[in-house]
């Protein structure tokens, strides 16, 4: 059995202004990487006798560093549109299996809201992201 835990925050800030009928925000997020805390259960049972395997080979369990931007606009209750881009640096990261290579991840999301008066259209966007694993030598 293998347990992790630790402490983690991510760090953002954002500013607005408004113009006219229009606010303007950006914003920007930061979460540095972090190596978990990890206790690990390893036993190998036999006739009832209980040996406890080494545990020494086992990587750290780890949160990769990201980074992160937005904008977001809108024009009081009917209208608004916001695009975020998030870097992941998973190249750095660690995994069990010595033969799964990884690279940074971005991914890059959009939405648009429009809504007269009380009616509402349903929020419309979309998300784009592409693969971490790269690599899976066998």
């Amino acid at each position: 059995t293998r347990t992790a835990n630790g402490f983690y925050l991510d760090y953002g800030a954002q500013y607005s202004i408004v113009h006219k009928n229009w606010e303007y925000t950006v914003g920007a997020i930061y979460g540095a990487g972090k190596k978990l805390n990890t206790k690990d259960d390893l036993e190998f049972i036999s006739e009832d006798e209980t040996t406890a395997l080494d545990q020494s080979e086992l990587p750290d369990i780890e949160i990769p560093q990201k980074a992160g931007f937005g904008f977001a606009a809108k024009n009081g209750n009917i209208f608004r549109v916001g695009i975020d881009y998030e870097w992941k640096n998973w190249a750095t990261v660690s995994f069990l299996n010595s033969n799964v290579e990884t690279q940074n991840s971005n991914r890059v999301s959009a939405g648009l809201e429009y809504a007269p008066g009380q009616a509402r259209i349903v929020p419309k966007g979309f998300y784009i992201a592409w693969a971490v694993i790269t690599k899976v030598h066998i």
